[in-house]
């Protein structure tokens, strides 16, 4: 106290006493270890700044937070400099977390702006934020999305799970609760099967189960986690054909029950993704739908076949996409033999339905209706 006294009086002589350095003598002070001088002194500084580093310097936290948070017309650089002080502190262990968390709740541009930052820099220390104000649910989903992200082991995953389990439970969040424990079955059944599989889809585990050649395996996960039946056949009929088990999928596809949901052309499909054009014919030869044959068999290259699908049900789009297709002379020959007679037969059943034109409006017509046609036949090639 008489060294504040003495340092006051000599303040006070000086004609610039408004302008005295108390900072400046308060930090010495700190240096020489009195504290309690440093903030006596750092009181009587009128440098906003100034004061706001001094209380920094002699670990006052609390009394910096407060301090910048009522000035509004604080300096923004020297606001983040005193958040992140303050969190560089308490991640040094300088200061207890739960200090800083009970110091900023009287002010809340300090607290959204806290909690801002943690969420984006420090994952733990925002954990420890939302355990403090209770908000458990927050909290869940932050354990959640951990140890979906996380690279650690798996007993670290099923930990930051049983975490987020805990919290949700907490907060009364029932569903959520068991959403949480079916993905904890998931993980185990997974990690029973191979590390690489933990923290993958259902729809991946399945499908790596049917590319390991265990049907049985993925059947399990399928029942196991209620699958839908469309999603697991469609999953199925790509991973067999993946393993190139043709045999296999010609069974299927002359199962009822599994044809309530896939179709042959899904058959087709999964032949020519795998590279197996030949069997994908097969296939497509059994096709009900004249134009999803003639399509097929035009993008299986059997120009022939594909032609007089078109023709039969009067596709000139994909007669004329074959046309432009094939370079066999025979094939281009007869994909125009066909082309005319149905442009022909089509501008007759226009002209029977239309009032009497000129020869020259008619030639106009037919034009244009082979213009569109042609368009149409570049989309299907295409």
């Amino acid at each position: 106290m008489a060294i504040c006294s003495r340092i006051k009086t000599v303040a006070g002589s000086n004609k610039n006493s408004g302008n005295f350095p108390y900072a400046t003598v308060a930090a010495c002070a700190a240096s020489s270890g009195r504290m309690k001088v440093a903030l006596q002194l750092g009181q009587l500084e009128r440098d906003h700044s100034s004061k706001v580093l001094l209380l920094l310097k002699i670990s006052e936290y609390e009394r910096a937070i407060k301090q910048i948070s009522m000035q509004p017309d604080c300096d923004p650089d020297l606001f983040a400099y005193v958040l992140v002080h303050c969190v560089r502190m308490v991640n040094n262990n300088h200061w207890k977390g739960e200090e800083l968390f009970r110091s900023c709740q009287s002010f809340p541009r300090f607290k959204d702006l806290l909690v801002s930052y943690l969420r984006g820099n420090d994952p733990k220390l925002y954990g420890s934020l939302l355990k403090y104000q209770k908000m458990y649910k927050q909290r869940a989903l932050l354990l959640a999305e951990a140890a979906c992200m996380t690279l650690e082991n798996f007993r670290e995953k099923m930990r930051l799970l049983a975490g987020s389990t805990a919290e949700l439970e907490k907060a009364s969040k029932i569903s959520l609760c068991k959403l949480s424990l079916e993905q904890a079955r998931l993980w185990e059944m997974q990690h029973s099967v191979a590390d690489s599989l933990v923290g993958t889809s259902l729809s991946h585990t399945v499908l790596d189960c049917f590319k390991r050649n265990n049907e049985n395996l993925a059947e399990t996960f399928s029942k196991e986690f209620k699958m839908k039946p469309k999603t697991y056949r469609r999953i199925q009929l790509n991973g067999l054909a993946f393993c190139k088990n043709w045999s296999r999928m010609r069974e299927l596809s002359e199962d009822k029950q599994v044809m309530r949901y896939l179709t042959l052309l899904d058959f087709a499909h999964a032949c020519v993704k795998n590279s197996n054009d030949e069997e994908a014919v097969g296939y497509v030869e059994r096709l009900d739908d004249c134009e999803d044959k003639a399509y097929m068999l035009m993008r299986l290259k059997r120009y022939s076949e594909s032609l007089e699908c078109a023709y039969a049900i009067g596709d000139i789009a994909i007669l004329l996409a074959i046309k432009s297709s094939s370079a066999e002379g025979f094939i281009v020959e007869k994909a125009s033999k066909r082309l005319e007679m149905l442009l022909e037969q089509k501008a007759a059943d226009e002209n029977a339905n239309a009032p009497a034109l000129s020869s020259s409006a008619r030639s106009r017509g037919l034009s244009a209706v082979t213009d569109s046609i042609q368009d149409k036949a570049g989309c299907a090639q295409q």
